[in-house]
């Protein structure tokens, strides 16, 4: 596996980790539609993502690649909606276990050679994603306090140095 492809997962995890930890010390605060927003959201990310990194590294297994990324997909969503409720938990499920098998579809249709480019959007787009899930995160829970990523010139900065200096990483299949 390459630099490229363990920084990936150490992103996913990382950032995954973090709206946990958010979900399990606010869960009080956290209203129930939110909850499903958020295990919505992070189901269907997590599975589309690493449902599409699993499919471009089977490519010739699509059945196995398919169950994976639904599997990973739906521990997420699962795992996101249990703090808050049991809808949540259900929205989770079901969008994970969808965005799964969409990733590993998007995995299977891509040629190989745009693997990369692929990877790397959707990295891209689950880091916003998943910066936009802990701005709402903050809101709900009426933390209002001066964050320093709160600015989203900042935010928009910091996000273009690391992809930058993660294009630099070179290939990642």
């Amino acid at each position: 596996m390459s630099v490229g492809m363990l920084v990936s997962i150490f992103i996913i995890v990382l950032l995954w980790a973090i709206v946990m930890i958010t979900i399990l010390r606010y869960k009080e605060k956290i209203s129930i539609m939110t909850g499903m927003v958020i295990s919505m959201t992070i189901g269907m990310i997590i599975g589309v993502t690493l449902g599409a990194i699993i499919a471009l590294h089977l490519h010739t297994d699509m059945f196995l690649s398919t169950f994976i990324g639904m599997g990973i997909g739906i521990s997420a969503g699962v795992l996101a909606g249990i703090p808050i409720h049991m809808v949540a938990v259900m929205d989770g499920m079901v969008s994970g276990a969808m965005g799964g098998m969409m990733g590993a579809m998007l995995g299977a249709m891509i040629m190989p050679e745009y693997g990369d480019v692929t990877i790397r959007l959707l990295l891209l787009f689950y880091s916003v994603s998943t910066c936009i899930l802990l701005y709402l995160l903050d809101y709900e829970i009426g933390d209002t306090g001066k964050k320093l990523f709160h600015n989203p010139i900042i935010m928009s900065v910091a996000l273009g140095v690391f992809f930058y200096a993660y294009q630099m990483l070179g290939p990642i299949l």
